[in-house]
């Protein structure tokens, strides 16, 4: 009998113990809220191909082809650059037979120059949060359209966004 009521002592303090945990239940309690923000970087164009027509002997002068709007939520900033497919030091509208039309072109304002293949067109350090809208605008001298072939003259201008 003794033996019983030390079992029902120990289930009752069992009971109580579980029962009781309430209790002994903190004051404060922390709850943590977490989410992430992906990276954003993109380049997009207004006009992915400017055709310039039927060229004459004419001098064009910071003509307006695209605008570029680059974005990016990098804390470290992000660069752009800038290759052409068929210049080295500016750029050339090619043909076929081997002709070109020399250009230069400006992003944003400031001149490009092709001298090491590519040209950095941007370079920012700080945090943007939103959008930056660059124009890119060309400039041609033709003096003698009898002195080129006839054909369609091309280039791609290539555009690259990297954070750093």
């Amino acid at each position: 009998m003794k033996e019983m009521k030390f079992k029902n002592i120990l289930v009752i303090l069992l009971v109580l113990v579980l029962a009781g945990g309430g209790i002994f239940a903190a004051t404060t309690v922390a709850l943590r809220l977490t989410g992430t923000v992906a990276p954003v970087t993109s380049l997009s164009i207004s006009t992915p191909t400017t055709d310039f027509g039927v060229f004459t002997e004419a001098a064009v002068v910071d003509t307006l082809v695209a605008t570029i709007i680059e974005t990016s939520n990098s804390a470290s900033g992000f660069t752009v650059t800038l290759t052409t497919s068929n210049g080295t030091t500016s750029g050339l509208l090619s043909e076929a037979g081997g002709d070109s039309i020399p250009y230069s072109i400006k992003y944003n304002g400031v001149p490009v120059s092709f001298a090491s293949g590519t040209f950095e067109v941007t370079n920012t350090a700080d945090f943007s949060k939103s959008s930056a809208f660059k124009a890119i605008t060309v400039s041609y001298d033709i003096a003698d359209i009898t002195e080129l072939n006839f054909g369609t003259y091309t280039d791609t201008l290539t555009f690259v966004i990297a954070t750093q």
